[in-house]
């Protein structure tokens, strides 16, 4: 039996993250060029990130979804699981 994954700890993490994009980029000392060259994307993309767009970002929103949904469909399955060992006792 697989066993279950808590996301809602990794969404949040992630959330947090790039809420505090800018300080944490701040703190590693790095300009947004550097970091976007390290990412392999262009700087204006970290510039829209910092300013809190990524939470238009339908790549960022759909990945989350994704996660959240892994996270509901394993719940559900557990407790299906849990209702057949009910009904087999």
């Amino acid at each position: 039996m697989p066993k279950k994954v808590d996301t809602s700890e990794f969404i949040h993490d992630i959330e947090d993250k790039l809420n505090a994009m800018e300080a944490i980029r701040n703190e590693a000392n790095l300009k947004q060029q550097d970091l976007a060259d390290l990412l392999g994307i262009h700087q204006s993309r970290i510039q829209r990130w910092e300013k809190g767009e990524w939470k238009k970002s339908q790549h960022i929103r759909t990945f989350i979804g994704l996660i959240r949904a892994i996270d509901n469909l394993q719940i559900q399955n557990l407790k299906k699981r849990q209702e057949e060992q009910e009904e087999d006792k």
